[in-house]
């Protein structure tokens, strides 16, 4: 009988241990990213918001399609509610322009996949990394982590793997004919 409560408390632990070991290795990688790209839904809205190095997209977004043209507005960390012009994206090098400004040295990308995503009509995973990709490929030796949240906290991390590719990390534009 004690035998049998020993095991049982150790497979509890080693559960418990496993769930938290993944959800400390997502806070810790989401701090080695450049630049992270959320995912929120949000009705009705249209405008992004850049903030530091983040970069607040709703789920609407999420459709490759629907992905250009981007509204932006760029917002200081440290004065949030102070407006700001809303910029006009229309592709993946004028986004890249616009990154560069704020983040000159971009490996590491971060994607976040809030809980709440899944309630908006549409959304994919999938579809969310797709313009996250042919971003990428525009930089060169660029990863991306994809985050999942919920209730506010990250939970799991893994390397996203582009479908067009062998590995998690992007080609250099010169094998990509970029």
């Amino acid at each position: 009988m004690n035998k049998l409560l020993s095991v049982l408390l150790f497979a509890a632990t080693a559960i418990l241990m496993s769930c938290a070991g993944s959800k400390a290795k997502a806070q810790e990688q989401v701090l080695d990213c450049d630049l992270i790209f959320e995912y929120h839904a949000i009705e009705n809205d249209s405008i992004s918001l850049f903030i530091g190095n983040t970069f607040r997209l709703h789920t609407g977004k999420a459709d490759p399609g629907r992905f250009y043209p981007l509204l932006v507005s760029v917002r200081n960390p440290r004065d949030l509610d102070r407006p700001t012009s809303t910029e006009i994206v229309s592709d993946d090098a004028g986004l890249l322009l616009l990154l560069r400004k704020n983040i000159p040295l971009l490996t590491t990308i971060g994607v976040v996949i809030d809980d709440n995503t899944s309630k908006a009509k549409g959304f994919t995973q999938s579809g969310a990394l797709t313009p996250i990709f042919q971003l990428a490929k525009l930089i060169p030796g660029s990863r991306i982590l994809v985050f999942h949240e919920k209730s506010g906290d990250l939970v799991s991390v893994e390397t996203a793997k582009d479908p067009d590719a062998s590995s998690g990390t992007m080609p250099h534009p010169a094998q990509t004919g970029l």
